[in-house]
């Protein structure tokens, strides 16, 4: 029997999501349970500064 294709929906970024995301990094209580370089934050906000929103994607 042939499998069903899978689909992955997602929605896009905007600017609001990656500074939502930002503000999340720069908590202590979350990032402190991540897997993340401590410069996450600055990543993000260098990302928003040098990329059009349109290739967020």
């Amino acid at each position: 029997m042939k499998k069903a294709a899978s689909a992955f929906l997602r929605m896009e970024i905007c600017h609001a999501d990656i500074t939502r995301m930002i503000r999340w990094m720069r908590n202590p209580d979350v990032t402190k349970y991540l897997n993340e370089a401590p410069d996450a934050a600055q990543s993000l906000e260098q990302l928003v500064r040098s990329v059009p929103e349109p290739m967020y994607q």
